[in-house]
């Protein structure tokens, strides 16, 4: 693996956690807009749409993030896990894993 294919991956990682999180954050403000809420009183409670809508833009929002670090970060040839973007640095300086110690740059 090179500098710049690790690079290309966490950019893909960055773009496809942007990406889901605006879904997400779309629908926990949607919760405060009294459109929404007037709608849905017609239904349920105020209290639980709005909770209701927080806990699934939450879930949206850290599902989307854990779903892009499994499919899109670098991982490790040797013993398989990812490299964060936190752990770049580290890969580049060393040239070696962050967990196992292998050699990961060629």
């Amino acid at each position: 693996m090179t500098i710049n294919k690790i690079k290309r991956e966490q950019k893909k990682y960055w773009v496809a956690v942007y990406a889901l999180s605006v879904p997400s954050i779309a629908v926990i403000f949607s919760a405060s807009n009294e459109t929404c809420i007037g709608i849905a009183s017609k239904y349920m409670d105020k209290g639980s749409f709005s909770l209701s809508a927080l806990i699934l833009g939450l879930l949206l929002l850290f599902g989307g993030i854990f779903y892009a670090g499994r499919k899109f970060l670098p991982k490790c040839s040797a013993c398989g896990k990812s490299i964060t973007p936190y752990q770049l640095g580290v890969v580049v300086a060393t040239k070696n894993c962050p967990s196992c110690g292998e050699n990961v740059i060629s």
